[in-house]
């Protein structure tokens, strides 16, 4: 059984992000409408995958998707038979899910399951089927390593204390102080010039200029957002779409750190292609670059 604890940090990850039933209930004729058409849309997502899941171990495997539409969520998964995505159950949407929602979190109604949750628009175009697999990059990351992980961080830890559940997505950080934009707007630019002492340099100022907290908050963030911004970079890419770049202008807020941690990752992994498949060994690294 989830523990209340638990249940507030998702209900507060969930309230940020937006950026009980039984199974197999009867479908009414709008229920067999969504049904129908999300089970069209998810049979294409799983034609993509076959496409490119050889780019990362995590794109091997399909999550749980989550349709949200007239004040409901529809939820499918991968058929463990067939294989193919299956509708399982709706239920109540747990808040108000508003169109161009793209989200991974854990599903109360689907028994705590990192679920991804989207909005109909999703299956609109190319662009936003290759944007679920960036969420599937958190559902994998919450199954495999994202808590063991967390539970090194100091700032986790006194959160906790504080039972701040929601402190990944609300703390404040100093993205407007003057130091950090200049040399974060720097690291960027060496980053994106190759310049190997640049980095460093820039890594430790950083380190010393931020608060140990702000500097963990950073690390953070720039792993779990920037890698999978990076693996939505490199679909983009493959697909021949415009990358999201979101985040490389000032000022700077949260997002920054998905751009500048895709870029990051990818000058890290360039000389060590390993690392990009082993996403605790990638957050260590991330961790102790500049010591």
């Amino acid at each position: 059984m989830m523990s209340g604890v638990f249940r507030f940090a998702v209900i507060g990850l969930i309230l940020f992000c937006l950026h009980f039933t039984s199974y197999a209930q009867p479908a009414t004729t709008t229920d067999s409408t969504i049904i129908a058409s999300s089970n069209k849309a998810l049979q294409r997502l799983a034609s993509i995958q076959q496409e490119v899941h050889e780019l990362h171990p995590y794109l091997q495997k399909l999550y749980p998707v989550a349709v949200a539409e007239n004040e409901l969520l529809y939820i499918f998964d991968i058929d463990s038979i067939s294989g193919d995505y299956r509708f399982q159950k709706k239920a109540p949407q747990p808040f108000p899910i508003s169109r161009g929602v793209r989200a991974a979190f854990p599903l109360e109604s689907y028994n705590w399951q990192s679920v991804c949750v989207v909005s109909p628009d999703a299956f609109e175009d190319l662009n936003g089927y290759l944007v679920i697999f960036h969420e599937f990059m958190h559902c994998a990351q919450a199954r495999s390593c994202e808590y063991p992980l967390k539970q090194t961080l100091e700032i986790n830890r006194i959160a906790m204390e504080k039972q701040d559940f929601s402190w990944e997505l609300n703390h404040p950080f100093p993205y407007q102080d003057s130091l950090f934009t200049a040399v974060y707007g720097q690291f960027s630019e060496s980053l994106a010039a190759n310049d190997s002492a640049g980095v460093r340099q820039a890594r430790r100022t950083l380190k010393k200029h931020l608060d140990p907290l702000d500097y963990e908050y950073l690390v953070w963030e720039e792993w779990k957002e920037g890698f999978a911004r990076l693996v939505e970079n490199r679909l983009q890419a493959k697909y021949g779409i415009a990358q999201n770049h979101g985040g490389k202008e000032t000022p700077f807020n949260r997002v920054a750190f998905y751009y500048g941690g895709a870029k990051f990752i990818e000058y890290l992994t360039a000389g060590n292609r390993d690392l990009f498949f082993d996403n605790p060994a990638l957050f260590e690294r991330m961790r102790q670059f500049g010591d």
